[in-house]
């Protein structure tokens, strides 16, 4: 019975005439309910039953974009709350471009901005963020049941830089939440919208700029904490520690562009977060140039979250099974302290591992208890790099912390500096005086 329903939308959106489309639409809609009377009404049993992507256990609904709600045009369209693009929607008051493309449109919007999906017939065009304003979209989809606790997930999705886009960036990434993130008002800005809880679960690498445009497939392994129902992409909070100073402060007047702190922040996010596209105005659709699009302008197609087998951890990179276990943390004021379990994951010098929560957590209560101390954050390598390469680890690994302890406590009581591979506290000849050395401390001061 369903085949049936799914040969007559293809047949209404091929046909030519509007006369058949009316008529095949309306034996759908006349057809359709009679065939659902008595069976389950469960909204995710019917969705894992019904559109499943070919028997996968793939947990993201319309993962490819391919199901709409318009029959009658192929036309770009924005993708609002209406539930145009079934199952996603933007969170925020940006409009990204719900795509569609075949090989029998050659006008409109979405060619101009060579939208041609990875596969199938659809993606969806963002602004990842435009410089000055610093404006921000995301897109946000629904899984079709919630991630159970403590397994392990692949996520990944495509991406695409227009070039017709005038930036490429580098912070694009993948949040999985329990709710909804964002409120659609007043939340466009990222000096707005961001803050150091809105890291994303699977992220591009740090300074990894995305200047292809052909696909290229951002991936990577989340633990789920249990509960997740929902996937946005776009992008999010940086560690950056000149983008943190500068967010710290900014973020208390909001969208202010005539604040020189607002402009100091903008001029922040236009260094560490963006590069000229090397391609833009120089492709061409027949004998009509693209339009130049100031801002970081991507195409997303292909979203995935998929669970693991029990047991393979093998592409994991935060397993932290051989991590030291946290304890109680001694705090001495006036005494620089080494964290003995506030770890980072591998690859990425600024993401904290969730086991690092109990210190922090300790730390942020005594914080809080005694609000007339201020905290300095001290973060070190050893010397296996150059010298930019390590104060930059550093920069970012303190930035890390400062960020974590910022959204608890008032940020005017935190300062934090990495120092590369200064002051080392063992021998860098052997790899446990290395160890030791990659570290970060904390110092409690009165005001």
């Amino acid at each position: 019975m369903y085949l049936f329903v799914l040969l007559c939308i293809i047949v209404a959106y091929y046909s030519d005439t509007y006369s058949m489309k009316f008529f095949l639409i309306l034996i759908i809609t006349i057809y359709l309910p009679l065939t659902t009377i008595g069976q389950q009404t469960d909204t995710n049993k019917s969705v894992r039953q019904h559109f499943s992507i070919k028997s996968q256990k793939d947990m993201v609904f319309n993962p490819g974009f391919e199901l709409h709600s318009n029959l009658f045009s192929r036309e770009p369209q924005g993708l609002r709350d209406s539930g145009y693009c079934w199952g996603w929607i933007s969170p925020s008051m940006g409009v990204p471009t719900y795509c569609w493309y075949d090989s029998i449109i050659h006008a409109g919007p979405m060619n101009a901005l060579q939208a041609k999906p990875r596969t199938g017939n659809a993606c969806i065009g963002i602004t990842i963020i435009q410089p000055g304003p610093d404006f921000i979209e995301h897109i946000q989809g629904i899984l079709v049941e919630p991630l159970e606790a403590n397994h392990y997930y692949k996520v990944s999705f495509w991406v695409r830089l227009s070039s017709a886009s005038n930036y490429a960036t580098c912070n694009i990434g993948a949040l999985l939440s329990k709710n909804r993130i964002f409120n659609r008002v007043g939340e466009d800005f990222y000096i707005e919208t961001m803050n150091p809880e809105l890291k994303a679960s699977v992220s591009n690498p740090v300074n990894k700029f995305l200047t292809d445009t052909t696909w290229t497939e951002i991936s990577g392994v989340f633990k789920a904490k249990g509960g997740e129902r929902y996937i946005t992409i776009g992008m999010f909070w940086d560690n950056n520690p000149e983008i943190v100073k500068a967010w710290l402060a900014a973020h208390p007047y909001g969208y202010a562009p005539y604040r020189k702190e607002f402009t100091q922040f903008t001029k922040m996010i236009e260094r560490f977060e963006l590069v000229g596209n090397k391609y833009v105005g120089k492709a061409k659709i027949g004998n009509v140039s693209e339009t130049d699009i100031s801002n970081a302008y991507y195409f997303l197609d292909d979203a995935s979250v998929k669970p693991l087998p029990d047991g393979d951890t093998s592409t994991i990179t935060n397993d932290t099974s051989k991590n030291p276990t946290p304890g109680l943390l001694n705090i001495e004021m006036n005494k620089n302290i080494v964290f003995d379990a506030v770890l980072f994951e591998e690859g990425r010098s600024d993401r904290l591992l969730s086991i690092s929560n109990n210190e922090l957590d300790q730390l942020v209560s005594y914080l809080q208890e005694n609000d007339n101390t201020i905290i300095k954050i001290s973060a070190y390598t050893d010397n296996s790099n150059s010298k930019v390469i390590s104060q930059a680890i550093s920069d970012r690994r303190a930035a890390g912390v400062a960020s974590y302890l910022s959204g608890r406590i008032d940020s005017k009581r935190i300062k934090f500096k990495g120092y590369g591979s200064a002051n080392p506290i063992a021998s860098n000849n052997t790899k446990e005086g290395r160890d030791k050395n990659f570290r970060v401390e904390f110092r409690i001061e009165n005001k």
